[in-house]
């Protein structure tokens, strides 16, 4: 069980409210509603992030990728399609009419090892010719059929990935202090700035538009604000 307020229980008390809303609808009689959950959800707040302009963010991947050539592919892939750490050892890009886009079979939810296939929209776009993303090199890889996801395995690489990071950003005072997992959040503000829809950014994502909403929407700052005024 999540403890109280974690992601976690509030994740699970999510995707409990859509089936009691479902069972009403359907005019089930379950016994209770959905207040009846207020009580165990908790008071979770999504950690605030360092937010990196992309000019920014871009150099510095540029920089990280010279200096970790091993983990070249990974963060590249990462900024481009926004996925989760974890999900760059999947990660496949497409050629032809959905050049841009790519397929991810990856975590269906934060916290749960429940898999779906879905496909991420690329952005910025031309980074991926720049990155030579359609020549995969990773150091682990996963899939649906005859290479089955080991959690141990990914989480010793996506440890050893985050360490060189944080290492790279020690020996590096001009970039701002982020973590690796910020690229993501990066990636999701670009969405936003873009004025990609909510249910498409977030599917693209591979998250719930609530938990999109919670955990990025609310993190626009004013300079987003400005920027979004401006290209509108």
């Amino acid at each position: 069980a999540y403890a109280v307020d974690t992601k976690g229980r509030r994740e699970i008390v999510m995707h409990f409210t859509k089936i009691i809303k479902l069972c009403k609808q359907a005019k089930f009689d379950i016994g209770g509603d959905v207040i009846d959950l207020e009580d165990i959800k908790g008071n979770y707040r999504p950690k605030k992030r360092a937010n990196i302009e992309d000019a920014e963010l871009i150099e510095l991947v540029r920089e990280f990728r010279k200096k970790y050539p091993h983990w070249a592919w990974c963060t590249g892939a990462m900024l481009v399609w926004g996925c989760r750490v974890s999900e760059t050892f999947n990660l496949t890009p497409n050629t032809g009419d959905a050049f841009g886009t790519a397929n991810i079979y990856g975590l269906k939810e934060e916290g749960a090892e429940v898999f779906e296939d879905r496909t991420a929209l690329g952005k910025p776009e031309e980074l991926i010719k720049e990155f030579d993303l359609f020549n995969i090199d990773r150091p682990y890889y996963y899939n649906s059929t005859d290479q089955p996801y080991n959690p141990i395995r990914s989480k010793e690489f996506t440890d050893s990935w985050g360490k060189s990071f944080a290492r790279f950003l020690k020996n590096n005072e001009k970039f701002t202090k982020i973590k690796l997992y910020d690229i993501r959040h990066a990636y999701a503000r670009r969405l936003i700035k873009l004025n990609v829809p909510t249910a498409t950014a977030s599917k693209s994502m591979g998250n719930g538009e609530g938990i999109f909403t919670d955990t990025y929407l609310k993190a626009m700052d004013k300079r987003d604000m400005a920027y979004i005024q401006k290209n509108t």
